[in-house]
């Protein structure tokens, strides 16, 4: 838990009442928001935004990939650990959307590929979701969502106009934390 600054309350058991650092509860909310607007569009698509994050991986910006890649490099890639990666890989397996087998180069691992239909998933999720443009007006496209109000327009073309220094801050904020992943989404620009 993030302590909160100046905070003496004593909490039930004789503990100091601690609470979550507002940014930090900020950056929660904000990330929860992202993921309930997507998760509609992303259930349209027989993805979720996990499984959609990796098959991306497997991918050059949305086009397939000529060569496997190795499970251990999508994990880096995810930033999540050896068992994770290896029980998203398992169900996209299921799934017919990835292929994955020993490597004659190395054979401690594993090389990842998408399958014929793997790659028009990917393809179609990217088309939907990242070239026409969804990702940057979200809150106008969300499913099931009414029209934003003013107050939500206004909040939503604020952070694209300062959509680089809040990338910066997060990258900041990502590095500080020691995250690893490396997976990076080509931005696009709302009047492209």
């Amino acid at each position: 838990m993030i302590v909160g600054a100046g905070n003496a309350s004593r909490g039930t058991r004789g503990a100091p009442f601690e609470r979550m650092n507002p940014m930090f509860f900020g950056l929660k909310r904000a990330y929860h928001g992202a993921l309930r607007i997507g998760r509609l569009s992303f259930a349209a698509l027989k993805l979720t935004a996990a499984r959609f994050d990796l098959l991306y991986a497997l991918t050059d910006e949305g086009e397939p990939r000529g060569g496997a890649t190795y499970q251990s490099v999508l994990r880096r890639m995810l930033g999540v650990s050896r068992p994770t990666v290896s029980r998203m890989l398992r169900s996209l397996e299921e799934l017919g959307l990835v292929e994955r087998r020993r490597s004659d180069v190395d054979r401690r691992q594993l090389e990842v590929s998408l399958t014929h239909l793997g790659v028009l998933r990917v393809r179609n999720a990217f088309e939907a979701l990242v070239s026409s443009g969804w990702s940057d007006g979200a809150p106008y496209f969300a499913k099931g969502w009414t029209e934003p109000t003013t107050v939500e327009e206004s909040g939503w073309e604020h952070c694209l106009s300062e959509m680089d220094a809040f990338e910066q801050l997060l990258d900041d904020v990502r590095v500080t934390f020691r995250d690893f992943a490396t997976l990076a989404y080509r931005w696009y620009v709302l009047d492209h």
